[in-house]
């Protein structure tokens, strides 16, 4: 069943935590941190870390990189986290002076060996979020390079990055066979 005070809540929290964004030396890219509120992250921590391999997917094309997602699980908090999102939209917006459309939420599973080479996202990616889940700590984190200086997210739990631009980014060190990297994922289009 939804939570329908915890999303309110949740909501308003974020949006306090989107104010309160880092801008970096790319105008596009803003690190974010503590931008779920606590309860909220402790919920879909314990969801996705108790919730059976056997219902995550993997993640088209990403099966030699050994990631899997989970897209939508209703009526958890998944659909929670999703109305939350979808809910900062406005706000999203705003930052970037767009009129986009949220798409949804993924939240991935990242286990050892993972890691990407520099890319950029497809252009059905107009906006993108990336927030860190897993409690423990590594040099995991999401690089990007922008005028020849690399700027790198904090690898910490519910912290990361905000992006409206193609900007060259990666994951340069594998994850390591003692964790689990999770992260939720938000895209909005045009």
């Amino acid at each position: 069943m939804i939570d329908f005070d915890l999303v309110t809540r949740a909501t308003e929290y974020s949006l306090r935590s989107l104010r309160e964004r880092t801008q970096t030396c790319c105008p596009s890219l803003f690190m974010i941190e503590s931008f779920l509120c606590p309860d909220l992250v402790s919920k879909l921590h314990e969801f996705i870390s108790e919730y059976p391999d056997k219902n995550w997917v993997t993640e088209y094309g990403q099966s030699e990189r050994n990631r899997m997602k989970l897209n939508w699980v209703p009526e958890t908090v998944i659909e929670e986290t999703h109305m939350v999102l979808e809910n900062l939209t406005i706000a999203i917006n705003e930052i970037f002076n767009r009129h986009d459309t949220f798409m949804g939420i993924t939240v991935w599973k990242d286990r050892e060996g993972y890691h990407i080479p520099k890319h950029v996202d497809n252009d059905a990616i107009d906006i993108a979020l990336q927030l860190y889940l897993s409690p423990e700590s590594g040099d995991f984190a999401t690089e990007f390079l922008h005028n020849n200086e690399i700027i790198k997210a904090k690898y910490m739990q519910n912290s990361g990055y905000l992006l409206g631009d193609k900007v060259i980014h990666s994951m340069t060190t594998p994850v390591s066979a003692d964790h689990t990297r999770y992260s939720l994922y938000a895209i909005w289009r045009r």
